[in-house]
C-alpha cells in the first residue's frame, strides 16, 4: 500500500474514533441524571408537602389540588392501569401513578410552567411534558364518557331540574350556561385572531353546569375574539335545543302556578332571550318583583361556574 493511501486510511480511522468518542460523550450527557433530581423521593414536592397536607391539613390539600383526597383517589383508581409503568432492571426508578396525577393536577390548577414544576417535583422538563399529556389523555378516555356525557333522556333532564329546584329554588331549570376565556400563547402569525376584550389571547370554553357544579356540556376551541353570545350561536347544543333532539321534558306549571312553563337554561346578559334560555332583567328601572327575581336568579351556580 502506498504511503498516501496509508495516510488516508489512518486519517479515516482517526476521524471515526473521534466521532465515536464524541457520540458516546453526548449520549453520556443525555443519560446523566443530576444528583438533586435523584433525591426526589426523600426531598421531592410529592413525598413531602403533598403528603403532609393530606395528613395534617385537609383544607389546604383541597385548595392545593382543587379537590379532596377521596376524589383524587377515585381518579387515580380509574386511570392507574393506563399510566402505570414497569420497572426496568438497572434503570431509573419509575414515577408512581399517584405522583404523575399530582403533577398533572398542579399543572392544570395553577398553569405553572414546566420549568417551575421541574424544580418543585425534581422531574425533568421533557418528562413532565410527556406525563401531563399522557395523564390528560388517560383522564379523558377513561372518565370522559362517564362524567362528560350530555343528558339524553327526559328522565335525566327531569332529575336535573328537580335538583335545581331543591338546591337553588329555581324550578324548571336544566342548566346554567356561561363562557370562560382560557388564556393561551397565540400561534405564530395569527395576528389578533385570539385577542379578546380582556386584552389577552384566549380560546373560549362554553359550558353548561348542573345543580352540583358538574359539567353537563362543554364546547371549547372558538377564538377569543368571539363573544359568549357568538360562541353560543354556533355551538351544537343550541341547534339540538332548537330541533328538539335533546328530549327536554315538556312544559309544566311552576309551583303554585297553573300555566305550563318551558324548561330553560339560565345565562347572563350576553345571551339572547329564547323560550329555552332565561336571563335576568336589565338593571335599569327595576320593579320590586323584578329585583327579587334577579336576586334569586344569581343564586343559581352561574357566576360561580365562570369564576
Amino acid at each position: 500500500m502506498s504511503l498516501v493511501r496509508k495516510r488516508k486510511a489512518a486519517a479515516s480511522v482517526l476521524l471515526m474514533l473521534t466521532f465515536n468518542e464524541e457520540e458516546e460523550t453526548v449520549h453520556a450527557k443525555r443519560g446523566k441524571t443530576r444528583k438533586w433530581i435523584k433525591r426526589r423521593e426523600e426531598k421531592g414536592y410529592f413525598n413531602n408537602i403533598v403528603e403532609e397536607l393530606r395528613v395534617e391539613d385537609t383544607a389546604s390539600y383541597r385548595e392545593m389540588m382543587r379537590m379532596d383526597y377521596e376524589t383524587f383517589q377515585d381518579i387515580l383508581t380509574a386511570i392507574t392501569p393506563t399510566i402505570s409503568k414497569k420497572q426496568v432492571q438497572g434503570g431509573h426508578k419509575i414515577i408512581s401513578p399517584a405522583e404523575r396525577l399530582t403533577l398533572t393536577l398542579r399543572y392544570l390548577a395553577t398553569g405553572e410552567s414546566f420549568k417551575s414544576l421541574h424544580y418543585q417535583f425534581r422531574i425533568g422538563r421533557a418528562t413532565i411534558s410527556y406525563i401531563v399529556r399522557e395523564v390528560c389523555q388517560a383522564i379523558f378516555q377513561t372518565l370522559g364518557p362517564v362524567n362528560m356525557k350530555v343528558p339524553s333522556t327526559e328522565e335525566e333532564w327531569a332529575t336535573i331540574a328537580l335538583e335545581f329546584e331543591q338546591r337553588w329554588q329555581f324550578p324548571n331549570c336544566i342548566g346554567a350556561i356561561d363562557g370562560k376565556h382560557v388564556v393561551m400563547r397565540p400561534p405564530p402569525g395569527c395576528g389578533s385572531h385570539y385577542y379578546n376584550y380582556k386584552h389577552t389571547h384566549s380560546i373560549v370554553l362554553m359550558a353548561v353546569a348542573g345543580p352540583n357544579y358538574e359539567v353537563l356540556y362543554a364546547d371549547i376551541g372558538t377564538n377569543g375574539r368571539i363573544s359568549d353570545g357568538g360562541v353560543w350561536n354556533k355551538c351544537g347544543l343550541l341547534k339540538s335545543l332548537e330541533d328538539g333532539s335533546l328530549n327536554i321534558p315538556a312544559s309544566k306549571p311552576l309551583p303554585f302556578g297553573t300555566d305550563p312553563v318551558p324548561h330553560v337554561l339560565v345565562g347572563d346578559d350576553a345571551f339572547a332571550l329564547r323560550p329555552f334560555l332565561m336571563k335576568p332583567y336589565p338593571q335599569r328601572n327595576l320593579t320590586i318583583e323584578r329585583r327579587i327575581f334577579n336576586y334569586r336568579y344569581v343564586q343559581v351556580p352561574l357566576n360561580r361556574t365562570a369564576a
